[in-house]
């Protein structure tokens, strides 16, 4: 694959990164914060402790319940979304598909989690 080019960022207000990408994610997340981006992480196929520490630099994680269940040995999304918030130390989303999706953020001393329902 093709070098990371920081000019493919110019403009960008918000950068949406997997953690599976082949590419130098830290010199990616240097050039969103350089411009002032939001980082918004899904946790891919990758979830090995680097993985996870990357998703410590983002502003928000975004997964679904599934990987969040097996990182967290959660079996609640809701709990699931604040262990890994937790363990991130990031805002983490839980996707479960047409029932919505559940919020955590760790950081909060009071944890506020909103399910989001789209009909």
């Amino acid at each position: 694959s093709e070098p990371f080019n920081p000019s493919w960022l110019t403009g960008a207000r918000i950068v949406h990164l997997d953690t599976a990408a082949e590419t130098d994610l830290r010199a990616v997340i240097d050039a969103a914060r350089g411009i002032g981006a939001r980082v918004v992480f899904s946790l891919g196929e990758r979830t090995d402790d680097d993985a996870i520490q990357l998703l410590g630099l983002a502003d928000y994680v975004l997964t679904d319940y599934e990987r969040a269940s097996l990182l967290t040995e959660q079996h609640n999304p809701s709990q699931a979304a604040y262990a890994l918030s937790l363990r991130t130390a990031a805002p983490v989303i839980v996707t479960e598909g047409a029932d919505g999706c559940h919020f955590a953020n760790g950081r909060e001393r009071d944890l506020s989690m909103f399910i989001f329902r789209f009909f």
